[in-house]
């Protein structure tokens, strides 16, 4: 959740890697992780669903709630 809230921010993964105390690596994983429940492949299409109201089921899938 909190590579996500970065990622709508805009914050490069290196500051992301140092802001949460993980190696750039794990940030990298995350973010991929995050893309394919997006169902995106390239980080500027994610914001698009990071404005997105919460009962868009594709953020919801990445917040892993189930309505």
């Amino acid at each position: 959740m909190q590579v996500l809230v970065h990622l709508a921010q805009g914050t490069a993964n290196k500051v992301i890697a140092s802001a949460l105390d993980c190696s750039l690596a794990m940030v990298k994983t995350h973010l991929q992780h995050i893309f394919r429940k997006l169902e995106v492949t390239a980080r500027p299409k994610t914001l698009p669903c990071c404005t997105a109201p919460v009962t868009d089921q594709r953020v919801l899938t990445v917040l892993d709630v189930n309505i």
